[in-house]
C-alpha cells in the first residue's frame, strides 16, 4: 500500500464551489511506501459534477466525461473517483471513466482510499 498525507485539509462552502485547500503534504511513516502527491495539481479547484461544471476546461465538462465528481482542472487528468478496474487490468487505459491516480509506472489503481481525520 502506498500513502501520502496532507495537513489542514479544508473544503469551502457551496457558494464558493467547494474549493479545497491544505497547508502542506506529509511524508508517510516508515511502514508505508510513499505515493505520488495526487492532490497538489488540484489545489484551489472547485468541485465539478455532471450538472455543475466548475472545471477549468472551457470546452468540456470533465465530470461528465469521467462520469464522476472531482476537483477537475482539465479533462486530461486522472480520475480518483472513477470506476475501479479488475486486478487483471494492470496498466492505466485511455478510458476516462477508469479509476486512476498518478503512478510512476502508469499502473492502474485498484482502489483509492481518502481518509479525513479531524484533529
Amino acid at each position: 500500500m502506498r500513502s501520502y498525507g496532507y495537513k489542514e485539509f479544508q473544503v469551502s462552502s457551496e457558494a464558493d464551489g467547494y474549493k479545497f485547500s491544505f497547508k502542506s503534504g506529509v511524508t508517510p511513516g516508515a511502514n508505508h511506501n510513499r505515493a505520488i502527491d495526487g492532490l497538489s495539481p488540484f489545489l484551489g479547484a472547485k468541485f465539478s459534477t455532471y450538472d455543475v461544471d466548475n472545471d477549468n476546461d472551457s470546452g468540456d465538462n470533465c465530470a461528465n466525461i469521467h462520469q464522476s465528481g472531482w476537483w477537475f482542472t482539465t479533462c486530461a487528468g486522472y480520475n480518483p473517483t472513477g470506476q475501479p478496474q479488475p486486478p487483471s487490468v494492470q496498466y492505466k487505459t485511455s478510458d476516462p471513466t477508469q479509476l486512476s491516480w498518478p503512478h510512476t509506472l502508469n499502473y492502474s489503481a485498484v482502489r483509492v482510499d481518502i481518509f479525513l481525520i479531524a484533529e
